[in-house]
Order: C-alpha cells, then structure tokens, then sequence
C-alpha cells in the first residue's frame, strides 16, 4: 500500500463510530515510517470563515486499514 491511498478512505472513529474527516496530510520519522495522518478540521457552520482545526492521529491509534475506510481508536475527546 502507498502512503497516497490513505487520502481516498474515510476515517472512522471506533469508540463512537464518528467520521472525522479526510487525510490532508503524513507525516513521516527520519526513516521514512508513517508517524501520523493529519485529518482535515471540521468545517464550521454553513462553511463559512473557514475550516476548523486540523487532527493529528498517531499511527499507533491506527487499527485497521480497509478498501473503504480507516479504523482508528482514539478518545472522544482528543479528535477536537
């Protein structure tokens, strides 16, 4: 799998089922591993002055990777 095949599956979030957005970016260590997948932030009401703040989800919270969607198991509260 390449990195680049990421941006095309949703993120889910397992605890609570929550979609929590799109990939924007990776980020990699100096040995070229995945890090982190940034998500893009959630946007505001009516998309009006801008998106909200990105989230940042360790690759250890990464659970499983599927053809459709990512499987993630973050709390609640830390995709905010």
């Amino acid at each position: 799998m390449k990195a680049s095949d990421l941006g095309s599956r949703e993120i889910i979030n397992v605890p609570n089922g929550q979609r929590l957005g799109a990939v924007k970016d990776i980020h990699f260590d100096e040995k070229g591993q995945i890090k982190a997948i940034v998500l893009e932030g959630r946007k505001k009401k009516l998309g009006l002055w801008g998106g909200g703040r990105d989230i940042v989800v360790p690759w250890d919270k990464v659970r499983t990777i599927g053809t459709d969607v990512v499987l993630v198991d973050m709390k609640p509260e830390e995709p905010n």
